[in-house]
């Protein structure tokens, strides 16, 4: 069975069995990561911010803040990145991990 190594990157490196010519032997291969990713918006009156989940996508981690900002600009949310007042990635401490809140300006 394949054992999967902790993902740090975009790829993780796996131990798994080739087949070949009725025979198996184990092999390292890399394959590509793929985990979920929240996506938030906070928006509102500076006095009243709402903060919610728009949607939740599988990709490969890393530019989380370009793909939701991108992912907003296709679902018609905003029309351009001066409307994103600023995002942070959300530790997981504060929201699970995997997500992402852009700020929308006001």
């Amino acid at each position: 069975m394949p054992q999967a190594l902790e993902p740090k990157t975009s790829s993780t490196a796996i131990d798994m069995e080739r087949f070949q010519r009725h025979r198996s032997f184990p092999v390292r291969e890399t394959v590509a990561t793929e985990e979920p990713l929240e996506i938030r918006i906070e928006f509102g009156p500076r006095n009243y911010r709402v903060n919610r989940a728009l949607s939740v996508s599988m990709r490969t981690p890393g530019h989380d803040r370009y793909l939701a900002a991108g992912f907003l600009y296709t679902e018609g949310v905003i029309r351009d990145s001066d409307e994103i007042g600023g995002g942070e990635v959300w530790t997981e401490m504060i929201l699970p991990r995997n997500s992402v809140c852009l700020k929308l300006s006001t």
